[in-house]
């Protein structure tokens, strides 16, 4: 497991990298795995949400920090 941090003016974040497997789809009756990496946002040592891409952590952690901005968006 990989970590990074992510620094706001509000908090100090940590970024671990968890890559899994998971089934994708089915052909046939056969599960298709694929391989998948998770970006879990920690806050304090504990899971705060995650994201699949690393591009997306800093909208994520604002959406976090500032859902208000983001209420009544579909």
């Amino acid at each position: 497991m990989t970590i990074k941090t992510f620094t706001t003016d509000l908090a100090t974040y940590t970024i671990e990298l968890d890559h899994n497997r998971r089934v994708d789809r089915f052909e046939n009756g056969v599960a298709i795995w694929e391989d998948v990496t998770t970006h879990r946002i920690m806050k304090d040592g504990k899971l705060l949400t995650v994201c699949y891409d690393e591009a997306d952590i800093a909208m994520v952690v604002d959406c976090q920090e500032r859902p208000a901005r983001y209420a009544g968006l579909k």
